[in-house]
């Protein structure tokens, strides 16, 4: 197996589609707040992109190789396929919480009386 097929039976399939509109959703939703209290700049974006967004591919993407590789190593006697559906759960949960508390954020309606520990505090 090569590295373009590694890279692909890692990163191509619905879980990462999933993680990629949430992210998207995330994206849009904090532009769209900066620009409301005029607090955007391109800074911004790229220190997101850095503690928030890298750090969710690289570990879906750790999930997603002990999944493909866990059951030739002889030495792990746990059950592995979980681990990528874990990390995908747990980034999905992560991202839609950011998504709540950004909605939440900024004033629509139902969402301001959602508790904190869903959506976050609010701003």
């Amino acid at each position: 197996m090569n590295i373009v097929d590694l890279l692909k039976a890692i990163y191509a399939n619905d879980q990462v589609r999933i993680l990629a509109v949430l992210i998207l959703a995330d994206l849009v939703l904090g532009v769209f707040a900066s620009l409301l209290d005029k607090s955007f700049t391109l800074a911004k974006i790229a220190d997101w992109l850095t503690t928030s967004v890298l750090p969710m591919v690289v570990a879906y993407g750790v999930g997603s190789l002990l999944t493909i590789v866990g059951p030739q190593l002889s030495v792990l006697s746990v059950n592995i396929p979980p681990i990528r559906d874990l990390a995908f759960y747990t980034l999905t949960a992560s991202l839609a919480a950011d998504i709540l508390g950004k909605l939440k954020g900024l004033g629509i309606p139902g969402l301001a009386a959602m508790p904190s520990a869903i959506a976050g505090p609010k701003p």
